[in-house]
């Protein structure tokens, strides 16, 4: 599951590579859903996505944030 689309990313970071958003997307999305599941193994953000909107944008800053300073 991707938590953030390139256009959104785009519109919140600024400019970067397609191909290159690409690769970090993959690696963030790793990352977060290594902490979100739980030691039984249950991936809970990708098994209980948010539906509020303040939830679901907390879930994308994050993505961002991980793709931002992977970048830089």
């Amino acid at each position: 599951m991707e938590y953030i689309d390139y256009r959104r990313y785009i519109a919140l970071y600024g400019d970067i590579e397609f191909s290159v958003f690409q690769r970090l997307l993959i690696k963030a999305t790793r990352i977060i859903d290594y902490h979100t599941t739980g030691c039984d193994g249950y991936a809970k953000l990708k098994n209980a996505y948010p539906t509020e909107v303040g939830a679901v944008n907390a879930v994308q800053y994050c993505a961002c944030e991980l793709i931002n300073a992977m970048y830089h």
